[in-house]
């Protein structure tokens, strides 16, 4: 089947497949070892919340800045004054981020940062490796609970840089990256959301996967 006929196929699908994709996600960010780095994580949601739950995964090298025995985790102007943070560091190494409102008040905006973490760029570290959030929960005012996907971004030291049109950034251009916009467009599947965008238009849509096809092909 020509790659036209199939992307009108894609396109046909998502029309009638689509719907809102809640979602919290980090961006791909560059770090030199000794610098720290102000993480914001990104909220765009259609329903109205008052209190999530995420796990933070850092990679060797990389750490969440310590202020008197707290993780330095401050929230935006999307939380109100009755929102607080707390954080906890978990068995398997996770930092955990828990946001609640004591009055149960929902957060502000449907776009945007939430929260920013202060992270921190040991001697050691180097390459690019991933960040990850995981068991993501948020809860509506009402109490009814919505799980999130689990997302990946990926923190360079500026020695490996990103390859445009890589998709699941292993340093390639191949079928696979395709197969990546497949998964999301059709299943909701954001593990790689942030390089998804691949045509950079703020949307990740059926263009993107042209926009593979052009690479693999040359053009």
């Amino acid at each position: 089947m020509k790659k036209k006929n199939i992307i009108m196929i894609l396109a046909a699908l998502i029309s009638i497949c689509a719907a809102a994709r809640d979602r919290l996600y980090i961006e791909n960010f560059q770090i030199q070892a000794g610098d720290t780095y102000l993480m914001p994580l990104l909220l765009d949601n259609d329903t109205v919340y008052s209190t999530f739950q995420t796990d933070l995964y850092l990679p060797e090298g990389l750490e969440v800045v310590l202020d008197e025995g707290e993780y330095i985790v401050d929230l935006t102007d999307r939380a109100t004054n009755n929102h607080v943070v707390s954080t906890h560091q978990q068995t398997d190494g996770a930092i955990r981020i828990f946001v609640t409102s004591q009055n149960v008040r929902p957060f502000s905006g449907n776009s945007g940062a939430i929260a920013i973490v202060e992270i921190h760029a040991l001697p050691s570290f180097s390459g690019t490796k991933q960040v990850s959030l995981r068991g993501t929960v948020f809860v509506e005012e009402n109490g009814r609970r919505h799980d999130f996907e689990d997302c990946t971004a990926f923190a360079s030291s500026g020695s490996t840089p990103l390859v445009y049109g890589d998709v699941n950034c292993d340093g390639n251009v191949t079928a696979s990256d395709i197969t990546e916009l497949y998964n999301y467009l059709l299943n909701g599947d954001m593990t790689y959301f942030n390089t998804l965008d691949v045509n950079n238009d703020g949307n990740v849509t059926a263009a993107d996967i042209t926009a593979v096809y052009d690479i693999l092909l040359g053009n």
